[in-house]
């Protein structure tokens, strides 16, 4: 009996044995009886009858292309994930420059008794003497999503926000630049502030100021449900910021966005002080 060949209809060449695959361009040539026709490969000799390929032969094809719908997943997922992230990002960054997300600029920066203001119409500075405090509150409790550990002898927790210190701060812990990393103060009883002052970045010298991540956008929330946001000045001093005119009795303040230049990665406020009256 005359040996089977199979001709590949992809390049023509011819297969002597009935081989799988074609010898010359690599394609299947073995195709059950039910695709018969629709191949690459018909058999010229040996009968009508296909042999199937052997066990062996039909597992590693199986597994090749499962490995290859796998790495496709993958590789598709990959991609959704980067463009929704650069999708998000983008979104952002067009809400805040484009005030479709709401941010409240802090009205003045406060050093050495006077006040620079900036007036948004004219886009000029203007110099006078700081606003009269009026009745400084306390908080009676100070909680954050993180700081950092101590180190030599400095602690760095949320206390020292309210301590009257500004060569004290508070540096967020967490991994990253500080983004989402928030701060809370509780008051009892509850309160009315007309006022709130805070003192950006690590104040304790220029060094420290520049090299610590500042804060750009902070999130404002009340115990009330009610939030707003502030752009604080990349500034040494106190920025006052206009809260709510509600009572409370918790405030919390979220890290949005921060300054971009920085030598470390954890994002610092030094003081923060609330002017108001106690309901």
């Amino acid at each position: 009996m005359a040996p089977r060949e199979v001709t590949c209809r992809h390049c023509g060449t011819r297969q002597r044995g009935a081989p799988a695959v074609c010898s010359e361009c690599g394609a299947f040539l073995r195709l059950s009886s039910s695709a018969l026709g629709h191949g690459c490969g018909t058999p010229t000799g040996g009968g009508g009858r296909r042999t199937p390929p052997p066990a062996g032969e039909r597992r590693q094809v199986s597994l090749q292309r499962r490995l290859l719908a796998g790495a496709l997943v993958i590789v598709f997922a990959a991609a959704a994930a980067g463009f929704g992230a650069f999708l998000y990002r983008a979104f952002s960054d067009w809400s805040l420059a484009t005030g479709s997300t709401t941010i409240t600029t802090a009205l003045t920066t406060t050093t050495a008794g006077t006040t620079s203001s900036t007036d948004a119409g004219a886009g000029t500075t203007t110099t006078t003497e700081a606003p009269s405090p009026g009745e400084q509150i306390f908080p009676s409790e100070s909680k954050a999503s993180s700081f950092l550990p101590p180190s030599g002898g400095i602690g760095y927790n949320p206390d020292n926000l309210t301590d009257g210190d500004l060569t004290t701060a508070w540096n967020e812990g967490a991994e990253g630049r500080g983004v989402g990393e928030w701060v809370q103060f509780y008051f009892s009883p509850t309160v009315k502030l007309e006022r709130i002052e805070i003192a950006n970045g690590y104040q304790k010298d220029d060094r420290r100021f520049s090299g610590n991540v500042r804060v750009r956008v902070l999130r404002v929330e009340y115990s009330n449900g009610e939030s707003h946001l502030v752009e604080l000045f990349d500034d040494q001093g106190f920025q006052s910021v206009e809260p709510m005119k509600k009572s409370f009795d918790w405030i919390r303040f979220t890290i949005v966005s921060v300054y971009p230049d920085a030598s470390w990665d954890d994002a610092a406020l030094s003081e923060v002080r609330f002017f108001g009256s106690r309901q």
